[in-house]
């Protein structure tokens, strides 16, 4: 299979996206592209034209183009599959396809609507789409008292029949472990500007914990710049930053897990939680309610009292409830399950 040859182009190498390269690498030869997304068009034209040089140097090459999100980086790509006869394979996770507007939310939100074009471009011309959850095709979101939403790629492409596989990003299920339970809720989300506070709900996650103030609440992966807008209760500690090792014992000991985004794919956080033994309570968007199953609770409209009932609900559970949440984890997110979906993209089965 070595013989099989892949660009890979992503907008940065965050742990699932690294993880589809790393194993790639190991059963084909690849390339990849890193395009540096930024709101500038200058910027984002002066990243198009690298882009295009790279891909005029390199399709003859490749077998077929593999492409996390679709955003301005997918446009070329898939241009380039199209005009040359070569399968593209996107990757659709969360905001490629979901978009609100009152909040600026979604790739499809650009200068001169130019971004809107190449997501629209992209979903209608690619060869398959890979969604981490059936919501990035079509879903509802309800979850904002008084709000209601509707997205996914068939409102962005008119009369869309582009093929697609749903298939839900996965875990290294042998790095996350339980330890005995604290009574800590923790929520990680990687929040450095004004957009990711709102969208990530980390003001309602603390306002939640301002009404529980005997709990230890945690909240890691929030910036300098971030914290300073933030007024905190005693009962939060916050980290900016959590070395791996640092998290994962975090994870371990802490009982409950919170997310209260208002737009999501399937967030690793989340998984990677669940592997670690914590019960997820959750906002009811997108693929939040397949992820956890029955196991955890959903929070189905952004109230604060309801979510400090449904956070004292799971802090009743004890280590048993941990061990199961993370075995069923373990077994459904495994990254075997990841590997042989990939295997079986570039041996044919979804050209």
């Amino acid at each position: 299979m070595a013989d099989k040859r892949i660009l890979f182009i992503h907008p940065g190498m965050s742990t699932f996206v690294r993880q589809d390269f790393e194993f790639l690498c190991t059963e084909f030869e690849v390339r990849d592209f890193y395009y540096h997304p930024s709101k500038s068009i200058i910027k984002n034209l002066y990243e198009q034209i690298r882009l295009f040089s790279w891909l005029s140097y390199r399709i003859c090459w490749c077998d077929s183009i593999f492409i996390w999100f679709a955003d301005y980086h997918s446009f070329s790509p898939t241009f380039f599959g199209k005009a040359f006869f070569r399968p593209v394979y996107i990757v659709l996770g969360g905001s490629d396809t979901q978009y609100i507007k009152k909040y600026n939310f979604g790739n499809i939100y650009g200068p001169l609507g130019i971004r809107k074009k190449c997501v629209a471009f992209s979903l209608q011309y690619a060869t398959c789409l890979f969604p981490v959850d059936e919501c990035l095709i079509h879903s509802k979101n309800n979850f904002i008292q008084g709000e209601s939403y509707e997205y996914g790629a068939v409102t962005i492409v008119k009369n869309f029949n582009t093929p697609y596989k749903v298939q839900v990003t996965s875990i290294d299920e042998s790095v996350w472990y339980v330890k005995p339970k604290k009574s800590i809720v923790i929520s990680v989300a990687k929040v450095d500007h004004e957009r990711t506070l709102k969208s990530k709900g980390i003001e309602f996650y603390i306002q939640v914990a301002e009404q529980i103030p005997e709990i230890e609440f945690v909240l890691v992966g929030i910036s300098e710049s971030i914290i300073k807008q933030l007024r905190i209760p005693k009962n939060v500690t916050i980290y900016p930053f959590t070395e791996w090792n640092a998290l994962k014992e975090m994870y371990s000991t802490s009982k409950v897990f919170c997310l209260f985004t208002f737009a999501e794919g399937v967030p690793n956080v989340l998984l990677e939680a669940m592997a670690s033994g914590c019960i997820p309570v959750v906002s009811n968007v997108s693929g939040n309610s397949r992820a956890i199953s029955k196991y955890g609770y959903l929070l189905e409209r952004k109230r604060v009292a309801d979510a400090v009932e449904l956070c004292k609900e799971a802090l009743r559970s004890n280590d048993k409830d941990a061990l199961k949440i993370s075995e069923y984890a373990k077994q459904r997110f495994k990254l075997e399950k990841r590997k042989s979906f990939l295997l079986d993209i570039f041996n044919g089965k979804y050209r």
